[in-house]
């Protein structure tokens, strides 16, 4: 009985080193066999390489006193001098907070946006209108920030379209940009009209980043 248990158990090792050893060829012979659907996945991982994987690297000037002249390689360390500059800044907690808020914002309204947009317009029957809809919300992504943050800022500026109306009847013009909640639905619109298209995520409001300190 001791020898049937041994015979068999080399049987079955036998039979795992084989497999073990046919899945590599297995890979190798799908390779060959399938050589230009492989290569056709080049470009795409060196793209990802190039531009996502490499510019990870450049996280280390957080820890560097960085001198755009003298580069990553010439720019001394200073560990974590810079995170205590940010953690101790005065207005760290009113910036972290407005960021938050407008993060906040983006998950409430810019999230559902696009996904709701979808539906609306599959059900719009008139092919016509519903190309030329479609090519007006598409049309802010391929606009910069600048010139869509400047659509939406000119309408309220002091000369814009809404004193105008309020100065027909004899109100005085308000500086709506200074006003903190009208800044942050600023902030939020300029997001939602760049980035609410069909099929695509919403992308962080750079405008407001940049101007979320002065809120």
């Amino acid at each position: 009985m001791a020898n049937l248990y041994t015979e068999s158990d080399a049987a079955i090792s036998d039979s795992a080193r084989r497999r073990a050893k046919s899945v590599p060829n297995r890979y190798v012979a799908n390779i060959r066999k399938h050589w230009i659907l492989y290569l056709m996945i080049v470009p795409g991982l060196v793209y990802y390489i190039v531009f996502k994987y490499v510019p990870l690297a450049g996280s280390v000037i957080a820890f560097q006193n960085y001198q755009i002249f003298k580069g990553m390689l010439g720019s001394s360390w200073v560990g974590l001098d810079n995170f205590k500059f940010i953690f101790t800044y005065q207005d760290f907690y009113h910036v972290l907070r407005n960021t938050a808020t407008i993060a906040l914002y983006q998950l409430l309204f810019g999230f559902p946006a696009p996904i709701i947009l979808a539906p609306l317009f599959n059900e719009v029957r008139l092919m016509l209108f519903k190309r030329v809809v479609q090519s007006l919300f598409y049309l802010p992504h391929f606009l910069s920030w600048v010139v869509v943050g400047g659509i939406v800022f000119e309408p309220l500026s002091n000369q814009g379209v809404v004193n105008m109306v309020r100065g027909w009847f004899g109100y005085e013009p308000v500086l709506f940009m200074q006003q903190q909640a009208v800044f942050s639905v600023h902030c939020r619109l300029v997001g939602d009209l760049e980035g609410c298209r069909l099929g695509h995520d919403h992308l962080p409001c750079r405008h407001c980043r940049d101007q979320s300190e002065f809120v």
